[in-house]
């Protein structure tokens, strides 16, 4: 399987995130002190081009909004973009999917010797239609037990189907297999490292659940957890991204807020592109 900048055989064994990743990347400095440097560098720049206020103000937020963005961005994310195996998309993944995430495809076989079944490379009662590739990372809950978490990946010709019936579907299999949940999608505007936005189509439904625990020598288990599942047309294809993780779990490492702060890094055929990772290189845009 390809990562970046490494090819890899495609075959019945799991597959590593890239090694190339780094797990500790050097993060923004102190958010404070960084404002106080843009603000004075846009202070000056502002001022020095005879901006009125009603400008300066303007540009101001504007900045500072990038800021905040770029900060997430390094602190919740890989500095690096993973290019996600035949799908021709590439993201950057949240940090807790590190070099100990497996990656898996239909077919493949785990270190036990474990054919990678239907429930470890979708979520509970809903095959997702253009499955390509999921990651599976297994943490340990307050009773010290793993359990694992998810990102599925998901591709489909929009020539072949329709983005309507898509929804149509995935909202059935979401309401059947969560029952009482309002299984509805929503329209959500994703942040861009630029600051810019993006829409995104969004199903977010939570409730009792099947893991399977498996590869840790366990059985099928319930518990609570969250499913959600970003989608993204163009003329050519329908992105469908997927994260989940047991509930205790995810929220203790952050996991649905770095899940959409990575889905703002997508790029389709391209990288993604870098947020600022100075006061310099802001004050060169400012210029």
């Amino acid at each position: 399987m390809y990562r970046r900048g490494e090819s890899w055989c495609c075959g019945n064994e799991s597959h590593h995130v890239d090694d190339a990743i780094s797990t500790s990347p050097a993060l923004l400095p102190n958010d404070g002190s960084i404002r106080r440097v843009l603000t004075w560098m846009l202070f000056c720049a502002l001022v020095g081009s005879g901006c009125g206020r009603g400008g300066y103000e303007e540009r101001m937020k504007q900045r500072l909004a990038v800021l905040a963005t770029g900060s997430s961005f390094y602190v919740l994310l890989h500095p690096d973009v993973t290019a996600i195996y035949d799908t021709g998309v590439a993201l950057r993944l949240p940090k807790v999917f590190d070099s100990e995430a497996r990656g898996w495809t239909e077919g493949d076989v785990d270190d036990s010797g474990l054919t990678v079944g239907a429930a470890r490379l979708h979520p509970p009662a809903m095959k997702l239609p253009g499955f390509q590739f999921c990651y599976e990372k297994l943490l340990a809950n307050a009773e010290g037990r793993r359990r694992p978490i998810y990102a599925y990946f998901a591709v489909i010709d929009a020539e072949e189907r329709k983005r309507t019936d898509l929804m149509a579907q995935l909202q059935e299999a979401a309401a059947a297999a969560f029952p009482g949940q309002e299984a509805a999608w929503q329209e959500v505007p994703i942040a861009r490292p630029s600051g810019e936005t993006e829409t995104w189509s969004k199903i977010s439904v939570d409730g009792p659940q099947q893991f399977d625990c498996s590869a840790e020598r366990e059985e099928i288990v319930e518990e609570a957890g969250r499913l959600d599942l970003y989608l993204l047309s163009t003329v050519e294809q329908h992105v469908l991204i997927g994260w989940r993780g047991p509930a205790d779990i995810a929220e203790r490492i952050g996991l649905f807020e770095a899940a959409q702060t990575a889905i703002g890094t997508l790029e389709i055929g391209g990288p993604a592109p870098t947020p600022p990772d100075s006061a310099e290189q802001e004050s060169s845009d400012t210029a």
